[in-house]
C-alpha cells in the first residue's frame, strides 16, 4: 500500500474529512488530495506532522514495499544484513530466526518487536483482537 493510501484510510478511520485533516495539518485539502492520491509525495517533515495528528508512528506510513515475491525476497535481504536474521529450517517449514545473542540494541527491540507481534497475530486469530484494532495496533507501534 502507498504512502497516500495508508493516509486516506487511517484519516478515513479516525473520522475527518479532507478538509478537516487539511486544516489540522495546516495545508490545503488540495494538497492533501495530491498527497492521499499519489500525485505528491510528503516530505519526511510533514510525515511526521501527518503521523502525530493520526497517532500513528510514521514507519508505518512510509513503508512502501512491493507485493510480489521478488520484493519480499529482497527485503527479507536487507532485514539479514540490517539485523543477522537468518534462514533456518524447522520441520518442514523455513523461518527467519535471529542470532541467540544480540551485537546491537537493534536486534534487542526487534526481538522484543517480534514478541509483541507474535502475542497480537495470536489474540487475532483467537478473536481476542478485532481485525480494525491489529490493523491499529500495527499503524501506532513503535519498537
Amino acid at each position: 500500500m502507498k504512502i497516500g493510501e495508508k493516509i486516506h484510510r487511517i484519516r478515513k478511520e479516525r473520522g475527518y474529512t479532507a478538509e478537516q485533516f487539511a486544516e489540522m495539518l495546516g495545508i490545503s485539502a488540495v494538497s492533501l488530495r495530491k498527497y492521499e492520491y499519489g500525485e505528491r509525495t510528503p516530505k519526511d517533515p510533514m510525515i511526521a506532522e501527518i503521523a502525530r495528528c493520526l497517532e500513528v508512528n510514521p514507519s508505518s506510513l512510509k513503508s512502501d514495499w512491493g507485493s510480489d515475491a521478488n520484493d519480499a525476497i529482497h527485503i527479507l535481504f536487507e532485514l539479514e544484513e540490517a539485523f543477522c536474521l537468518e534462514p533456518i529450517k524447522v520441520g518442514g517449514t523455513v523461518v527467519l530466526a535471529l542470532p541467540e545473542s544480540f551485537e546491537n540494541e537493534d536486534q534487542e527491540a526487534l526481538a522484543r518487536a517480534l514478541h509483541h507481534w507474535y502475542r497480537n497475530n495470536r489474540d487475532l486469530k483467537d478473536d481476542e483482537l478485532t481485525r480494525d484494532e491489529y490493523i491499529a495496533w500495527k499503524d501506532s507501534f513503535r519498537a
